[in-house]
């Protein structure tokens, strides 16, 4: 609590309500402090298949970005269920034009605005690192959507062909139907919409991999080569493409053995000379979090409402990774 004598406003409210202290008129003025910087700017967008999920539900988990002196922000963007694609896109990209029309009000670098995500939001980062004018809304119109870094977990960047290879397998009956039983139940189908002959055709526009093109912001690609959602060569295949272009910046990270990327790793590679992602974000001692992880490649996920278990799993990790747990909220640093 504030102390009562330094603050008029708590005086008053607990019933003080002596007159506040005021310098005195010949007081000589204080020097104006300096303004703060301007910070960048780290837009994170969650996974969960676009069936929607709290935006803050990784807060813990980006800690890190915040005491580095980035802005972050948790976008919400509509779920499958809301609406199709490209709803998703245009909401992405009205919520960059929208940070970037009250950069003033929040001290924030126009100049330098990153994106991040996590499979399904690795997707809609990566679209929106194509830097095109696409999917853009009516709102704050006046604003630009690009972006300057783009940090892609495990995205799906061939969605056209993913969804060729599930609509024929739903077809010929060699579908995996233990969990959706139809094609329009996918996570892909759910967010396409409409007619499942036309699924795959309508996906190229949404098919990053479709797009690339030499003009892109460097791009920093994390991916674990154990993943039995999105299979690592969809990162490859960005990757090649993207080297492809002479001059694009980028850096692949692959992770042996685990299911799915552990949250935050550095890769300290293109990402560390574009004027965004700045020192202290990649050292030479590796930061990172250990709720996502794998327990030693078992098909064990770690959870955020199993209590001890968690804690016992993000002991288990630390030991074996050398890892200093300062804290169970979420973050972890290298002890190294």
């Amino acid at each position: 609590m504030l102390p009562l004598q330094n603050n008029g406003e708590m005086r008053r409210i607990f019933g003080n309500n002596q007159p506040e202290e005021r310098p005195d008129a010949t007081t000589a003025p204080q020097a104006a402090k300096p303004a703060a910087p301007k910070r960048p700017v780290i837009l994170w967008f969650n996974g969960n298949g676009f069936r929607g999920i709290d935006k803050n539900c990784q807060v813990a988990d980006l800690e890190f970005l915040a005491e580095a002196g980035y802005a972050v922000a948790f976008v919400q963007v509509r779920s499958s269920a809301q609406g199709h694609l490209p709803a998703q896109l245009i909401d992405a990209k009205t919520a960059i034009r929208f940070l970037r029309a009250n950069a003033g009000k929040y001290n924030l670098d126009p100049l330098r605005f990153g994106v991040a995500g996590r499979s399904a939001g690795g997707m809609i980062v990566s679209m929106l690192g194509l830097n095109d004018n696409r999917f853009l809304s009516e709102e704050w119109k006046g604003y630009s959507s690009d972006v300057q870094a783009v940090w892609d977990l495990f995205g799906l960047v061939d969605m056209a062909g993913v969804t060729e290879e599930q609509v024929e397998a739903y077809r010929n009956g060699t579908a995996d139907t233990s969990r959706w039983s139809r094609m329009e139940d996918t996570h892909t189908g759910a967010v396409l919409g409409g007619d499942v002959d036309t699924m795959a055709q309508r996906a190229r526009e949404y098919s990053v991999i479709r797009y690339i093109h030499g003009n892109m912001p460097p791009f920093l690609i994390m991916h674990g080569d154990a993943d039995p959602m999105i299979p690592l060569e969809q990162s490859e295949m960005l990757y090649n493409s993207m080297l492809s272009w002479e001059g694009t910046r980028r850096s692949l990270r692959r992770e042996g053995g685990r299911s799915r990327h552990p949250g935050v790793l550095p890769a300290c590679g293109a990402e560390d000379r574009t004027g965004l992602f700045l020192p202290g974000i990649c050292e030479p001692g590796e930061r990172r979090t250990a709720m996502e992880y794998r327990v030693y490649g078992q098909d064990v996920v770690v959870r955020m409402d199993r209590g001890e278990e968690i804690l016992d799993c993000i002991r288990q990790v630390c030991e074996k990774e050398h890892i200093l747990l300062g804290s169970v909220s979420g973050s972890a640093r290298s002890g190294k």
